[in-house]
């Protein structure tokens, strides 16, 4: 129906306007579930891995995600 693929749309929209992905999005989007959510973790302690804490969760900037896809380092 016409509703349904205006919801499709505002949702692309939303998804295209991300700026934050938390570690399970990152892990499953990003890196293709090859990496578990341990190495993550060390990897954003140690800063190989930018992440901004809001409370304790930890999230991983869009800017760092296009960084990382353009340079290839996964």
């Amino acid at each position: 129906t016409l509703f349904s693929k205006d919801i499709k749309q505002e949702s692309d929209v939303i998804e295209a306007n991300k700026k934050l992905y938390d570690v399970d999005e990152f892990r499953s989007e990003i890196l293709n579930n090859k990496v578990s959510k341990s190495t993550i973790y060390a990897k954003i302690k140690s800063g190989e891995i930018k992440a901004v804490k809001i409370g304790r969760k930890p999230f991983i900037p869009a800017w760092f995600v296009d960084e990382l896809l353009t340079s290839r380092n996964i």
